[in-house]
């Protein structure tokens, strides 16, 4: 009887450590899938942005290096080109309330625009928001060329002070230099970057300038975006919805790029 209840107690020991095997590997596989898919992500709003092509887009070549060192299979980064190579993409921009108030601008491409606009505005009502018409959003943001350059040179010996920045900003034809982070989406932290301000249709030239004459500091990001002109105040209860709202839109595969106005 002893022996019996041994042997039961070894087998159900035994079970018990396949089902953590099978657990864990199960944990790790939803984590790798996860990784894949951030990335896959990542890659097709890239190549929409700038192209399928890495010799010609340095940030999609930047994130295939990033990707490959993060084990992302070559399979998934040739499946994410090759959807934005085949797809016949609508591009759209959308004005949207979101939750507590705040507004969205929104860059988007999909196949389908009846489909997608239903789907996000099934969203939006789950956070009492909803597709705004066209300018009633706009006008709390100003469009501005951003160009943000390391405070350090490549080596990291010499910094670009306040002084320096400003100064090749007038001469490049920037409106100014700030240090500050707006808190939208795809913006590198400020805290080693001075931020140049432009006309959007100053960015290059701006740009361009900054990469001749001072090539010892990195352009770290440069693109048009939206800045808030008007910021909503939101609660620590509010913010938790803002940032539920903003998590689905980054996952959201259609949408490429968004802007808010909460203030962080």
């Amino acid at each position: 009887m002893c022996t019996a209840t041994d042997h039961t107690q070894l087998r159900f020991a035994g079970h018990a450590k396949w089902q953590n095997i099978k657990h864990i590997k199960a944990k790790n596989d939803a984590i790798k899938a996860k990784v894949f898919s951030a990335y896959a992500l990542k890659l097709r709003r890239a190549a929409s942005e700038g192209g399928p092509d890495p010799s010609v887009n340095s940030k999609l070549a930047a994130l295939i290096v990033e990707a490959k060192a993060k084990n992302v299979t070559g399979e998934v980064i040739d499946r994410a080109l090759k959807a934005v190579q085949n797809a016949k993409l609508q591009q759209l921009f959308l004005e949207v309330q979101g939750p507590a108030g705040v507004l969205f601008l929104l860059h988007c491409e999909t196949e389908n625009v009846g489909n997608f606009r239903y789907a996000l505005k099934k969203s939006c009502r789950k956070f009492n928001g909803g597709i705004l018409r066209e300018g009633a959003a706009r006008f709390h943001f100003e469009e501005k060329g951003v160009i943000k350059i390391s405070k350090t040179d490549n080596d990291g010996k010499n910094p670009l002070t306040f002084e320096k920045a400003e100064e090749l900003a007038i001469e490049a034809g920037a409106e100014e230099v700030v240090n500050e982070n707006d808190g939208n989406k795809s913006q590198e932290d400020s805290d080693d970057c001075w931020t140049f301000k432009t006309a959007p249709e100053d960015i290059y030239s701006v740009k361009q300038y900054l990469e001749k004459n001072a090539p010892q500091y990195q352009i770290k990001e440069y693109d048009v975006q939206y800045i808030p002109l008007r910021y909503a105040q939101v609660n620590d209860k509010e913010v938790d919805q803002v940032y539920e709202f903003i998590n689905a839109l980054d996952e959201n595969e259609e949408v490429t790029k968004f802007y808010h106005n909460m203030k962080e």
